[in-house]
């Protein structure tokens, strides 16, 4: 596979924690820490992207970088235990707002979700990278500019909800997106070329 790096020219992600529910209610707010220091546990939304966030399907056990750092505000800096809640990239603010779980890891910082949901500083950062197979004849007049993508005959395959989705479907009108419920199924698909590329993080 062939990355085109820097595609985004210099679009990066802010990998955050959501630390609160809806902004409109602080007083709520405050409660959310209560509840949590009375329930013993502080729920942390689980929406899968391996290698960062991952669920072992024969065990059940979670492990991954963000869930890492769930579990050490929880136990290091609130003296409770962590409890993952599985979900998806396009339910997670909502059930923040729902009260679902407490925290979320890795949510993009965007206008439209503060003014639902308080953000913590960035835990890191991290470039987008266009992921396409050199040997598609759809790809070969791909360039290093982002709109040689906006293609209706290429398929791009993303993550439903993801940061990448939204950086995607803003920036391309023509180019056709196939949205799925997990990366390994986008990789998937983009190994059995029912898509012609992807967006992934560097790091992944």
């Amino acid at each position: 596979m062939k990355r085109l790096k820097n595609l985004f020219a210099r679009h990066y992600r802010k990998l955050l924690l959501v630390l609160a529910a809806a902004v409109a209610a602080p007083a709520a707010q405050a409660g959310i820490w209560q509840d949590i220091q009375q329930r013993g546990t502080l729920r942390c939304a689980a929406p899968l992207y391996p290698p960062l966030i991952i669920k072992d399907p024969k065990t059940k056990e979670y492990s991954g970088v963000y869930l890492d750092m769930c579990r050490e505000f929880a136990e290091q800096y609130l003296g409770v235990k962590v409890e993952y809640v599985d979900t998806t990239w396009d339910n997670v603010v909502a059930g923040l707002q729902a009260g679902k779980w407490d925290i979320s890891p890795a949510l993009n910082r965007k206008p439209e979700r503060a003014l639902a949901v308080n953000f913590s500083i960035p835990a890191s950062y991290s470039e987008l990278d266009v992921i396409y197979d050199p040997n598609n004849p759809k790809m070969q007049g791909v360039s290093t500019a982002l709109d040689s993508l906006d293609n209706p005959e290429i398929t791009i395959g993303l993550v439903s909800g993801t940061a990448q989705d939204h950086s995607v479907s803003k920036r391309l009108k023509n180019v056709k997106i196939v949205r799925l419920p997990s990366i390994d199924e986008v990789r998937m698909a983009l190994l059995s070329r029912r898509v012609d590329a992807t967006v992934d993080e560097v790091d992944t």
